[in-house]
């Protein structure tokens, strides 16, 4: 049997053998090309992502390569898939007041040019770009997380920039005050514009997006550190009074997972995987109880208010838990105390948290209810199990 120490190196071992899973989830191969700064169509594929990495790089790779080349903006003038005519292109805007360069998906080409923004630290906006230069910037929100003031407030800052991209018509302006900010209408407004107004300019060209073409799910890594206080109860073990012992707990761990995002589903919705690795030293008296702690959970979670730089979350789901390396210390001569082994328990966890934005990467807190008890796989074999309660908190890094 292996110590407590082999059995840490071997899980070590396998939560660093987790980076690579987000590495790899996320290759969303699709058809498509690079526009070089010398005007040069390169034909290839094009490893397509979701939200803020599509701004920040291109991964591409050139027909008859074998790698694929990161692009960053400026390196190159734009790139664009072939099978949805998803577009993006080098450009420089003022976002909040700081000149920022990246890769602005190209929504609409017309009289009113109109652009999508996914920013690192997880806003979103829709930039519009007049015939003379003028720009105008939205941030796309959902008003119905905000109460009528802050909706007048919010809508009143925005319409300061945009009204001066659709000075032509005060109709237009008004519609923008009313209206969602969603791409649909955005562009559909946009489009109205140019054609009534900027006639010079020619036809509009719209560069379709297929959302069902884009990839079907992304993971996200996790790692984390946190403790667990609580109650622990031996199911067997009996003291003198043939009652149960009850230990009081505080165990901290190391936390390692993944987010598995669905896109095309939800942007709110995601399923979960965790694992937890700690360690508990509990007594009670003349009775103590020792070992690694090994957690693994299974669920699912809810994001609200993505637009906004703290997004609450609520979480839950099943567990499945061991004690690695058990000990225990004058439990010997009582009932039960011929327990050596640890069976596997069995229970359930229900969480709310947070996610911060901290740019390309996330802060999460939590804070969870956990609760677990016996399976009885192996009470034929005469296996212990434990009884456990308590609450977590964690904190770790999405990356």
């Amino acid at each position: 049997m292996m110590h407590i120490k082999e059995r840490m190196a071997v899980l070590l071992l396998v939560l660093a053998a987790m980076l690579p899973m987000r590495l790899s989830a996320q290759v969303n191969p699709k058809a498509g090309y690079i526009l070089t700064n010398d005007n040069d169509t390169v034909q290839g594929t094009i490893d397509y992502r979701m939200g803020k990495r599509n701004a920040q790089e291109c991964l591409f790779k050139a027909e008859g390569a074998q790698q694929f080349v990161t692009y960053k903006p400026g390196d190159i003038k734009g790139y664009r898939l072939t099978d949805n005519g998803a577009f993006y292109v080098t450009r420089t805007f003022a976002v909040n007041g700081v000149a920022q360069t990246f890769f602005a998906e190209y929504l609409l080409k017309g009289g009113v040019s109109l652009y999508y923004y996914a920013a690192d630290d997880g806003s979103n906006y829709y930039i519009f770009e007049g015939e003379d230069g003028k720009t105008g910037l939205m941030r796309e929100r959902n008003f119905r997380d905000y109460d009528g003031e802050e909706i007048r407030d919010l809508r009143r800052n925005d319409m300061n920039s945009v009204s001066q991209v659709f000075i032509k018509s005060n109709e237009t302006v008004e519609q923008l005050w009313k209206t969602d900010y969603n791409r649909k209408e955005l562009t559909n407004i946009t489009r109205r514009y140019s054609e009534r107004y900027c006639t010079d300019a020619g036809d509009c060209v719209q560069f379709e997006y297929d959302q069902h073409k884009t990839a079907a799910f992304a993971a996200r890594l996790y790692l984390g550190l946190g403790f667990k206080a609580g109650s622990v109860k031996p199911k067997y073990f009996k003291h003198e009074s043939n009652s149960t012992l009850s230990f009081s707990a505080f165990m901290p761990h190391l936390s390692a997972g993944c987010d598995v995002l669905l896109p095309r589903m939800s942007q709110h919705f995601m399923l979960q995987a965790l694992m937890d690795l700690g360690y508990m030293n509990v007594s009670k008296g003349q009775y103590r109880l020792k070992g690694c702690t090994l957690e693994t959970q299974w669920g699912v979670a809810y994001r609200f208010l993505l637009d906004r730089k703290v997004s609450p979350l609520v979480r839950g789901g099943v567990s499945f838990n061991h004690l690695l390396g058990s000990s225990h210390e004058n439990m010997q001569d009582i009932s039960g105390g011929n327990r050596q082994n640890m069976d596997i328990d069995f229970g359930f966890y229900l969480g709310v948290g947070a996610d911060v934005n901290i740019g390309r990467q996330l802060l999460r807190l939590t804070v969870n209810y956990e609760y677990s008890s016996s399976l009885g796989l192996f009470n034929i074999m005469a296996y212990e199990s434990l009884c456990t309660s308590a609450v977590s908190v964690g904190a770790g890094v999405v990356f």
